[in-house]
This record gives C-alpha cells, sequence and structure tokens, in this order.
C-alpha cells in the first residue's frame, strides 16, 4: 500500500520565502550611499531609505533573471541561500520570473554602539501582498565591516494590525480573513498569522532594542523554536511550553501528527538547526515585547525503506520532484531546506507568538521505488 506524502510532507513551511521573491530594475542609487561608513558619517534614516531602495532595484534586476551573482551583491547569508534555493526551483519548473516591488518603508534604525556589524531593520508591503491585507515584509540589513556594502540577511512576510505601518484604515466590519502567502493557501479550518502586536518602539530616531543579558535571554529563543520543530520517528522532540496555541504551532504540530499517522510505519524525521545571526538586533516593541527573528537549516528525512511493499508518494505537481526527477515514488527522500520564523517575546517569560515561520526548499536527494 502506498503512504501519500505530498503536500502533508511540506506542511512544516511553505516551500518558499518572503526572502525568494522576485524584483524590479537596474540599480540606480548612487554606489556611495549603499557602501558609506556609518562611523564615518553617522547613519540615519535617510541613508537606510536609499540602502533599501538600492536593495530593490538590484533584486528586481536579479530576479528578472534569476542572477546569482548579481542578487549576492545586495543580499547575504541565510536569506541569500533561501533566494537562490527558489532561483533553482524556478528554472527547474521553468516558471516566469516573478515580479519584485516594495513600497511604504518603515525605517528601524537601532541606536548604534561603535563597531561592526551593523544593522537596521525596515517594515515594507510587497506588492505581492494584496492592498486589501496588512501584510508586510520584515527584511533585516547589516553591513559587515566599514565601507562594506549593506546586504539583507533576513526577510519574512509578517501581519501587521490594521492602521500599523502605514495601512490605511478600512472597514472596521469586514471579517479578519487568512490571506495566502505566495506558495500558502490555508485551508477553511486554519487561521490567519497573528499579528504584529505593536510597532518598534522608538527613542527619537533610532530604534530601541535589548541589549546585554537581556538580549541573550531573549535570543534563547531561536533554540527553542528550533527543538520544538525538531522531529524524531516517535513526535516532535520538545514540548511547545515556550510559545502560545496558533496555526503555526499546536495547529501545525497537530496536522504533522495526523501526517505521521497517515505515513504508518514509514519513518520521518526533521532536525533544525539555527543560524540566527547573533548580533541581530532585538528590537523592542511598543507593547513592551521583543521582536525575535531567527534563520535555521533543516533536514527532513522520510524513509519507507524498513516498510516492504511501501513508498512514498508525491503529486506529480510536487516542486521536490523537480529536484529529485520526475518519478513520483520513492522510498527514501532527503529535503533540505532555510527556514525562518518570527516571534514576540513577552519580557515577563509568558509563552512567544509566533507570528510567522516559513521554509524554502534548498534541496532534495532520493532514492527511487523501483
Amino acid at each position: 500500500m502506498a503512504a501519500v506524502a505530498g503536500a502533508v510532507l511540506l506542511a512544516a513551511g511553505c516551500t518558499s520565502s518572503g526572502s525568494g521573491e522576485p524584483a524590479s530594475g537596474a540599480s540606480a542609487t548612487p554606489a556611495v550611499s549603499t557602501h558609506t561608513s556609518v562611523e564615518a558619517t553617522g547613519f540615519t534614516r535617510r541613508d537606510a531609505e536609499t540602502v533599501f531602495a538600492h536593495y530593490g532595484e538590484v533584486k528586481a534586476q536579479a530576479n528578472a533573471t534569476r542572477d546569482d551573482r548579481l542578487l549576492a551583491e545586495v543580499e547575504d547569508g541565510p536569506l541569500l541561500a533561501a533566494s537562490t534555493g527558489d532561483y533553482a526551483i524556478e528554472r527547474a519548473g521553468n516558471e516566469a520570473p516573478k515580479p519584485f516591488k516594495q513600497s511604504d518603508p518603515f525605517v528601524f534604525v537601532p541606536r548604534q554602539q561603535g563597531g561592526h556589524p551593523r544593522y537596521f531593520a525596515v517594515l515594507a508591503r510587497n506588492s505581492r501582498w494584496p492592498s486589501t491585507t496588512h501584510g508586510r515584509d520584515l527584511t533585516y540589513f547589516r553591513q559587515e565591516r566599514p565601507n562594506d556594502p549593506w546586504k539583507a540577511t533576513f526577510s519574512s512576510p509578517i501581519n501587521v494590525r490594521n492602521g500599523d505601518a502605514g495601512q490605511p484604515l478600512v472597514d472596521a466590519t469586514a471579517p479578519a480573513t487568512p490571506f495566502p502567502t505566495p506558495t500558502e493557501t490555508f485551508a477553511p479550518d486554519q487561521k490567519a498569522p497573528p499579528s504584529l502586536p505593536a510597532m518598534p518602539a522608538l527613542d527619537g530616531e533610532n530604534a530601541r532594542t535589548l541589549t546585554g543579558e537581556a538580549a541573550s535571554k531573549t535570543a534563547g529563543i531561536c533554540a527553542d523554536f528550533a527543538a520544538y520543530r525538531s522531529r524524531t520517528a516517535a513526535g516532535p522532540t520538545a514540548s511547545g511550553e515556550r510559545f502560545a496555541p496558533g496555526d503555526r504551532t499546536t495547529g501545525l504540530t497537530g496536522r504533522e501528527a495526523e501526517t505521521a499517522r497517515e505515513l504508518g510505519p514509514i519513518t520521518w524525521t526533521r532536525d533544525f538547526r539555527t543560524t540566527t545571526d547573533p548580533a541581530l538586533p532585538i528590537l523592542q516593541l511598543g507593547d513592551g515585547k521583543a521582536l525575535v527573528a531567527c534563520t535555521f537549516d533543516s533536514l527532513d528525512v522520510t524513509d519507507a525503506r524498513q516498510t516492504p511493499g511501501r513508498h512514498i508518494l508525491y503529486d506529480k505537481n510536487a516542486k521536490v520532484l523537480r529536484l529529485l526527477g520526475a518519478q513520483p515514488r520513492w522510498i527514501r527522500v532527503e529535503r533540505t531546506l532555510a527556514e525562518v520564523a518570527v516571534l514576540a517575546v513577552p519580557p515577563d517569560g509568558a509563552p512567544a507568538d509566533v507570528l510567522f515561520s516559513q521554509g524554502t526548499l534548498r534541496a532534495a536527494t532520493g532514492t527511487p521505488d523501483e
């Protein structure tokens, strides 16, 4: 008997990230504004807006031709890995390039403490989001050394509250309905992701951030999330006590438990390993919570070798088959993904809200069922 894996095996996260969205235009921004030394000139929100505009122009041009080298001029780290992973999937499927356009940026520049690396964050509308939703991209930029180019290293969709981040107020009586990401559609029993509970707090022109022991302690939530999302053949390796119930926590693990039951004796494991930049600023929100951006590598393995007569069956349109090959039946499949999560962490130790989480398929290998 065949165990149908298909889309359920991808439920751990969408197989594309906000990081992998395509883009527009050639770079018209003066190079000096994107390579400037913060220590020499000071770095303002206006400077950050210039870097952000340059990023959008170059990423748009890179995505139009899926140019990995050009994209590497403005992206780095886990975000670049996710974006080029998207390119590979698109090339293999002969997909048309997707447009990329961001607008209405809200820039958050932490007060600089001296030294490098330096960072800032942006909440901006992406053209892929319907204008009636409150979706934004949360993107972090880093300058590694003085006079180095600024590069985006993290990006994830995030839902903001009605009226926040430049979102015009809409009909208050309109029902709050789930909205799809570029690669995800919500089932009838699923709910929209929780909203950013409050905008990042500002001290004058600068974003308020956690520092010292408070920052180190809060950043540990990424390792907790990695343990929660990892699983052995018997189930998750850690409880979800540190995370509030919701569609991307208890709802997701519930759906995965059903998938495991459908797989029966076929084993399914996943190993999450945090790749989060330890220097990435933790923004403090207006309600006192901390906004934590986490990145991970994950290895997802489905194995039917010990179950004669069973196999892993994918729908013929499953994107993983673009990397594996056209054969829909497999006895072992390993998938490597670049994962992100955005968490709102209360200061009192209460469970954190998972505002968004998703994965981008980067590689896949397998043993076909002959």
